[in-house]
């Protein structure tokens, strides 16, 4: 039986995935995968069972929006967590379209 939740946060920067890993280590039961391209994050999501992705807008290679209808293809029970300091109305609607569970604004800028 599966005990641990797997998060895999998505973020091209350290900065933040330190950030979200601090946030949520308290948490027990949690094993935290990372992934600083869409491309590696392809390649964890179809060898690792995943729970929840910690998904950034903007990363090297791609769209995170763009990137959670492949999620939703490969796996439509990932729970999908965008974390973006981008607050831009537009995001959240073209998100919300592509079924996103939640999106969380950052007020500060944590990238490099």
């Amino acid at each position: 039986m599966k005990t641990d939740i797997n998060v895999l946060i998505v973020d091209d920067s350290e900065i933040i995935v330190r950030y979200l890993t601090i946030m949520l280590k308290g948490i027990k039961n949690i094993q935290f995968l990372e992934a600083a391209t869409l491309l590696n994050a392809r390649g964890i999501i179809v060898k690792e069972p995943i729970d929840i992705i910690v998904l950034d807008i903007e990363m090297p290679d791609g769209n995170g929006i763009d990137f959670i209808k492949w999620i939703k293809k490969t796996n439509s029970g990932i729970t999908i967590v965008m974390f973006s300091t981008l607050a831009d109305s537009q995001f959240r609607k073209a998100a919300k379209k592509k079924e996103l569970n939640i999106f969380l604004i950052s007020h500060m800028s944590l990238k490099k």
